[in-house]
């Protein structure tokens, strides 16, 4: 199933799919802020109710040239204390095109809290982000199933 988010208003949009929502907009960052000096943030939740996942994300900034942009910083990082390594069980493989991130989201009955950081900017202006990731089934048969791909964009007010 492919699902595409719509290009979100100057407001505040938020992309919710289902499994994956980001639970606020992309903010930026004051400068000097600490290891992502010049960046911004975003929370996001991840349901993964009964079987592993595979995210695979990348962003770029609107502005920026493509060097810059391949030099951006994508951190996906657990806010909740889970792990975020797969199980021996996940055999299947994923490609993961340049500039994406790949993390795997453990089962959990539970929404899984996640920090979104996108860090390395060549100076501090205000810009829009745009977030694309992929979704894919954790496999014990060495085959992933993409579950969802979409994108958002949002980040022009501080946090």
């Amino acid at each position: 199933m492919t699902i595409a988010a719509a290009a979100p208003s100057a407001a505040a949009s938020v992309l919710c799919t289902g499994t994956f929502c980001l639970t606020s907009d992309f903010c930026k960052l004051p400068g000097h802020s600490g290891p992502c000096d010049k960046g911004y943030r975003a929370p996001a939740t991840i349901q993964a109710a009964s079987f592993e996942r595979i995210l695979v994300a990348s962003v770029t900034a609107q502005g920026l040239s493509p060097a810059d942009n391949a030099d951006l910083l994508l951190q996906i990082t657990p806010t909740s204390g889970q792990t975020v390594t797969c199980s021996a069980a996940c055999t299947c493989t994923v490609t993961v095109p340049a500039g994406y991130q790949k993390i795997c989201i453990p089962a959990s009955t539970a929404p899984l809290q996640y920090d979104i950081q996108v860090c390395g900017f060549p100076n501090s202006r205000n810009t829009t982000i745009t977030l694309d990731y992929f979704l894919y089934r954790c496999s014990t048969a060495g085959a992933c199933v993409q579950l969802e791909h979409a994108s958002t964009s949002g980040g022009a007010h501080p946090c």
